[in-house]
């Protein structure tokens, strides 16, 4: 019997700021090679990122955003917005 691997993340709108929720599953088809993933990652002290997809997608996605937030915030010397990113 194999089991479902889906993934799943909720975000949820307030008034003052929001939360994002992730599962700790990570799979590989039908094997589970962790319960113990990190889906969501904080990449400002205001924007966070979540993924439901492949790990090492998201992985090489969250460093390249973080390079660019950088870059954008050395050289406009203020930070990012969500928007801009």
């Amino acid at each position: 019997m194999s089991l479902p691997t889906g993934a799943t993340i909720v975000g949820i709108k307030c008034s003052d700021g929001a939360v994002v929720a992730t599962d700790s599953l990570i799979s590989w088809g039908t094997m589970v090679l962790t319960d113990k993933g990190v889906k969501a990652f904080k990449l400002t002290d205001t924007i966070v990122l979540a993924s439901a997809g492949l790990t090492s997608d998201y992985q090489m996605l969250v460093n390249r955003l973080q390079a660019q937030i950088k870059l954008y915030e050395l050289n406009q010397k203020r930070r990012i917005s969500v928007k801009v990113l």
